[in-house]
């Protein structure tokens, strides 16, 4: 049988040598002990000998000088960083100004661009989408928003050009520098891959993108047809790079500025030219956006009269008395036969609309101010330009007379 005091004696036998004073038990906490009974345990990370915290040292200064000549060569004018450096700042200066030089090219305001080997392929978004990625490519010309664009400079000289119909900009996808990147439309994010330079090439100009100077707006294989989508190529001069832009806005503001004297502000019924008693009313006496408009037979009621105002340019907008809203163009659509509703005010061009007197100056042509030739209507009075809303406007004299 083995006792306690047998198992103290083994266990001791398996520690090895004893190492407390004689009449002194070991605690077990397992700390190195001297001949004499001291504790000589070194404290923790204070083990080295001097030659070791010399040597120590010594390694880090050598890395600091290491670290100090690194950073001095990264920033000699001769080392490869510093080179790279210069070489993008210089490219960045080059470019900012090519976009001031030519910054004049094109004005701010709303255009089309028309391929010059054709000139009835617009450039145009497909399916009239709105959304980010749609693609960029010709079209012919059928007077929608989804081929008008906004031009706009940003401080540099760069142009921002945005779709008319779905506010986001023409954008080459991924930022993509090479030739043959694929062109869209995308949310606006102030990137170079958003910002173009017009340079006057010819008989048109050519879009030049900000990421390459000699990186143009293309069609590929210089095609002459319907629904070809667009990229980018080198600039080489040729018509497959070549656009004929017309600004919109600046030909329908003259055209505005030259007749805004002739119909004055205020309330009135317009009326039918072929029939008087026929005015320009809103269908069921509805105030909601979209309601038709329409001609019926004049009843006195608020729904046929209109609020005439003209804004700065000299553009008039037709409110309804009743329902506080203004004569719009669906969906901002210039093609034949587009409806005519009223909408919530948004100072679009769907809303703005020119009055120029018939040649017996007995009534009004009423063009949309989205194309003062717009679509085929009723024309009374001789002579006029076909407008999209053609109907007469009981007046004297110049001045409306209340109905």
């Amino acid at each position: 049988m083995t006792t306690f005091s047998q198992t103290v004696r083994k266990q001791r036998s398996l520690m090895g040598s004893e190492s407390a004073t004689p009449g002194l038990q070991n605690d077990g906490a397992g700390d190195t002990g001297s001949a004499n009974g001291q504790n000589t345990q070194t404290p923790s990370g204070s083990g080295q000998t001097n030659d070791q915290q010399g040597g120590a040292a010594k390694d880090d200064a050598t890395t600091t000088q290491q670290d100090s000549r690194d950073t001095a060569k990264e920033s000699q004018p001769g080392s490869t960083d510093a080179k790279k450096s210069d070489a993008t700042a210089a490219a960045s200066e080059s470019m900012d100004a090519f976009a001031a030089a030519n910054k004049d090219v094109l004005t701010d305001g709303q255009y089309t661009f028309a391929y010059a080997l054709s000139g009835h392929w617009l450039i145009d978004i497909e399916n009239g989408s709105v959304n980010k990625d749609a693609r960029v490519q010709t079209y012919a010309d059928n007077f929608t928003l989804a081929q008008r664009w906004n031009i706009t400079h940003d401080a540099k000289g760069y142009l921002v050009i945005t779709g008319a119909q779905s506010g986001k900009a023409l954008d080459i996808a991924s930022g993509n520098k090479k030739p043959g990147g694929k062109v869209q439309q995308w949310d606006s994010n102030g990137s170079l891959a958003q910002r173009w330079i017009a340079v006057n090439d010819g008989d048109g100009i050519a879009l030049h993108s900000a990421l390459d100077k000699n990186l143009v707006l293309d069609i590929p294989g210089s095609s002459n047809r319907n629904k070809v989508f667009l990229q980018t190529r080198t600039a080489n001069g040729t018509a497959a790079r070549r656009w004929a832009s017309t600004n919109e806005t600046t030909e329908m503001n003259d055209f505005a500025a030259a007749n805004r004297g002739a119909l004055k502000d205020g309330e009135c019924g317009l009326a039918s030219a072929l029939n008087g008693n026929k005015l320009l009313d809103v269908a069921n006496g509805s105030v909601a956006a979209g309601a038709n408009v329409q001609l019926y037979s004049n009843n006195r009621s608020s729904a046929q009269r209109w609020k005439v105002t003209h804004d700065a340019n000299g553009f008039v907008t037709f409110t309804s008395v009743k329902s506080g809203k203004a004569l719009d163009v669906y969906s901002g659509t210039r093609g034949n036969g587009v409806n005519v509703q009223q909408w919530s005010s948004n100072g679009s061009m769907a809303q703005k609309w020119i009055a120029t007197p018939t040649k017996d100056a007995n009534g009004y042509v009423i063009h949309s101010a989205m194309n003062k030739n717009g679509s085929s209507g009723v024309c009374v009075g001789g002579d006029c330009w076909l407008s999209l809303l053609v109907i007469g406007v009981r007046g004297v004299g110049g001045r409306v007379r209340r109905i």
